[in-house]
This record gives structure tokens, C-alpha cells and sequence, in this order.
């Protein structure tokens, strides 16, 4: 994947030491792989969601791989970054469990599979991210909304990732329960250089919580003006295939 067809933030620190630190700052630290796609002629994304859903799924259930897997679909993002056709984003708990979906998909169960994702889109190689998950619930609903933050420090600002997150909080606005939204910072670790910006805001909900959020202007806990960095946003539609 190259740096015009991706969406990821910066190189993240060791991995080891992000653990550590995500752990004691009470984030929950994710292993995220995601691929740009562009859906090939006389195909269309609800041929790619029904495999996910209907194929994919069970094939990962079978290999007995954990995880979560969402589409994303383009909604209003600045160009470069307008090409895919839909984005497909594999979270494990870590790196081990990164591994054990590379060596599933190695296997022969896999091959059908391969075949059918090919005929629908092209993929490109996969960026690596560390995902860190801000009071991250299970019980979001299966299909929404997501706004993503392409962020970046003030001159002489760096900041830790609880520091970040302190910033971005939404749980203490009405009308917004747990439920309602998920909200995660991403580094990049592997896969992109040359990126513009330091990491990226992730806040994702129903279709009525991401438009509370806009028509209240309320994306983080911090009024944009008073952030110690400034985002630049998109907007995608999600889907949860497992």
C-alpha cells in the first residue's frame, strides 16, 4: 500500500513499551491490520459484506480465530486518500493473534476464500496499526457512522497517549451512553512512511450518536480551539462483519 492510498498515522513506539504503557493508563491495546480495497467491474459492497458475513465468518470461526473484522466505506474523504472502494480492517488482541490469522490464512481452508475476494476487489498490502481503545465497550451496534481525525501536535507539543485521550473523551456528554459510540487512537507500526500527521482519532457509532455528535460539535471532550493539536476529519460508513 502506498502513502496516497492510506489512511494511517505515524510510526508508533516500541511495541512493547506501547503495552506496558496502555495497560497502566487503562487503554485497551488492539493489533489492527487494515487493506485498501477497490471493488472490481460489476461488483458492488454488499457482495463484499454478505462474504464477510456469510463466508468469511464462519471460515474464522472454524479456525477458531479471534478478533473482530469491520468494512469501511468512503463517505466524504479528502482526496488522496478518496481512492479505495472500501477498506477492510482485521483486529486481534495482539501480535500472536496477528500470527495465528496469517498462518489460518496460509491454510487450504483458506484457498476458496482467497478465490472469492478476488473476484469481487483488489486489496493492497496491509498497513499495521496499534489501536488504543478509549473506554471501548462491546456493545455497539453492528453497522454506523465513523469519523475519522487525521491529527497533528501544536509546535513543541508532545503528549502521552492518556494525555491524548483525556482530550478526546465523550462519555460525559448527555445522551450519549457507552453503547452509543467507540473511540480509539491509532499509530501506525508497519506498512507507511511519509505521513503528514501524529496519530488518528477514531470515534465510530450509530448513525444518530455521529450526528449528535456533528450538530453539537462535540468530537472529544476539549473544544477543538483549546486541543494542544488540530484533526482534520473524514467521514466513513462501518460495517461489523464478525
Amino acid at each position: 500500500m502506498n502513502q496516497r492510498q492510506t489512511i494511517i498515522g505515524w510510526i508508533a513506539l516500541c511495541l512493547a513499551m506501547g503495552t506496558a504503557q496502555a495497560a497502566e493508563q487503562g487503554l485497551t491495546q488492539n493489533h489492527a491490520e487494515v487493506y485498501d480495497c477497490t471493488l472490481k467491474e460489476g461488483h458492488g459492497i454488499e457482495e463484499v459484506i454478505r462474504f464477510g458475513r456469510e463466508v468469511y465468518t464462519p471460515w474464522a470461526r472454524e479456525e477458531g480465530l479471534a478478533g473482530q473484522t469491520f468494512l469501511w466505506t468512503p463517505v466524504s474523504v479528502a482526496a488522496p486518500y478518496d481512492t479505495a472502494d472500501f477498506r477492510w480492517i482485521d483486529y486481534a488482541a495482539n501480535w500472536r493473534g496477528y500470527v495465528e490469522g496469517m498462518k489460518a490464512w496460509q491454510r487450504p481452508s483458506a484457498e476458496p476464500l482467497k478465490k472469492q475476494l478476488a473476484s469481487l476487489a483488489d486489496c493492497r498490502l496491509p498497513v499495521q496499526i496499534r489501536s488504543l481503545a478509549i473506554d471501548s465497550s462491546d456493545n455497539y451496534t453492528s453497522e454506523g457512522l465513523l469519523l475519522l481525525g487525521k491529527c497533528s501536535f501544536k509546535p513543541q507539543v508532545r503528549l502521552s497517549d492518556d494525555q491524548i485521550a483525556s482530550h478526546l473523551r465523550l462519555r460525559e456528554w448527555d445522551g450519549l451512553v457507552e453503547e452509543d459510540i467507540f473511540e480509539a487512537i491509532w499509530y501506525t507500526t508497519l506498512g507507511i512512511e511519509g505521513e503528514s500527521w501524529d496519530f488518528l482519532q477514531i470515534t465510530a457509532g450509530s448513525d444518530e450518536a455521529i450526528a449528535q455528535i456533528l450538530d453539537e460539535g462535540m468530537v472529544g471532550a476539549t473544544p477543538a480551539a483549546q486541543r494542544p493539536f488540530q484533526c482534520e476529519g473524514d467521514l466513513h460508513r462501518w460495517v461489523n462483519l464478525r
